[in-house]
């Protein structure tokens, strides 16, 4: 991964992890990637997480993704909108 100093407040995971994605360049650091997302928890931006990572592993040529990454990031995006939590209410409205 290219280094890069940023001066920026830091982000929320669901975040950053889109920009880090995009600097990853070799299938190494995206399997080490594809090990940090299923170890957290993540309560938006799904769709866009797993958008960005299938573009990735097609970019790098990653012949059998078995990461579990997108199963991961459905099965939470499943589970933030079957809570009836305020707060999975709350992260609902705010990411449509």
């Amino acid at each position: 991964m290219d280094e890069e100093k940023t001066t920026s407040t830091p982000t929320p995971f669901e975040e950053s992890v889109i920009k880090i994605l995009d600097l990853v360049s070799t299938t190494d650091e995206l399997r080490i990637i594809g090990a940090l997302i299923p170890a957290t928890i993540i309560h938006y931006n799904h769709d866009h997480i797993i958008e960005k990572w299938r573009r990735k592993v097609q970019e790098l040529s990653w012949p059998h993704d078995d990461s579990g990454v997108v199963e991961y990031l459905l099965n939470e995006k499943k589970t933030i909108e079957e809570g009836s939590s305020d707060l999975a209410k709350e992260i609902l409205s705010l990411t449509g």
